[in-house]
């Protein structure tokens, strides 16, 4: 199966969406024959475990969404308004459908949900002149404003394409976007990529869509059918690793976890352990000191 961020199935466009529904039927269908819950109940219950963790950035391969520690997560967390005798049978078909899994069996899985790989330097030149190849002076300004979101700020795509002109925050200690979207938080842009919405921000209409200010409405799809019909060069920018790129560049930089997961909207830091193997390793020596301090 395709990796979530191939060309013809890319991360949380209608085709991986659509992979998402049908690993949720099968699977729902498979663990039926060996649980006492229906079809319909087991795939209700898997289906809210899996827009949970979509939500918030979390793995959702099979291995990774039905361990003991994301089902906790999720009953705790995930479930306003449902009593305590909800969650519990909740809880209870979720581990049901893992023992399902458990046994032997041949269901496709679900796409792969490897972290993608943060774009490195070159690909970032890369971005930029893809962002400088569009067609006019607006749609250059959209594009390189993309860039800044994703690789400066670490917006999902959803977030980027609902960013009203009132979103963008300009004082004396730099840029920062206002989220409104389920994460609802307020997120300082890295230095390098405050320019492009600098400049952005003076063309904006505060009630208007902060990219492609002339439609009227907003979808989850948004960002990737733009990126799809952009001019240039097809190495284009993709959401994930634009979040990817800057999550891993704070990890980098020993930014503090509870910063980090507040400007990322996230509750747990499982939603960055993925990423590590993206960070540099620390010199021993290095190491020693940082430990002593």
């Amino acid at each position: 199966m395709p990796e979530p961020d191939s060309p013809d199935l890319t991360y949380g466009s209608a085709a991986w969406l659509d992979e998402i529904e049908s690993f949720a039927t099968d699977t729902a269908v498979f663990a039926a024959r060996s649980t006492p819950y229906t079809g319909a109940e087991l795939k209700r219950a898997l289906t809210q475990i899996i827009n949970w963790s979509i939500d918030l950035y979390l793995p959702v391969h099979p291995d990774d969404l039905l361990t003991e520690i994301r089902i906790s997560s999720f009953i705790a967390n995930g479930l306003p308004g449902y009593t305590d005798a909800s969650r519990s049978n909740q809880r209870a078909q979720l581990r049901a459908i893992r023992t399902a899994l458990d046994r032997p069996r041949t269901a496709e899985p679900l796409s792969s949900a490897d972290p993608s790989a943060p774009y490195v330097k070159s690909d970032i030149r890369r971005l930029q002149s893809w962002a400088a190849a569009q067609a006019t002076e607006e749609l250059r300004r959209d594009a390189r404003s993309v860039l800044s979101l994703g690789i400066g700020a670490g917006l999902a795509a959803g977030e980027i394409a609902d960013l009203r002109g009132n979103a963008i925050r300009i004082d004396a200690q730099g840029v920062q976007v206002v989220v409104e979207n389920k994460r609802p938080r307020t997120v300082q842009i890295r230095r390098e990529w405050e320019e492009p919405l600098i400049d952005h921000a003076r063309f904006a209409a505060a009630d208007h869509y902060f990219i492609r200010p002339e439609r009227t409405t907003s979808s989850r799809n948004f960002l990737n059918g733009l990126i799809e019909k952009s001019l240039g060069p097809d190495f284009r920018p993709q959401s994930q690793r634009m979040r990817a790129t800057w999550i891993v560049e704070h990890l980098t930089l020993g930014t503090p976890m509870g910063v980090l997961m507040e400007a990322a909207g996230v509750q747990s830091l499982e939603a960055f352990t993925r990423f590590m193997q993206f960070v540099p390793a620390v010199p021993g020596r290095n190491a020693r000191a940082l430990l002593r301090t």
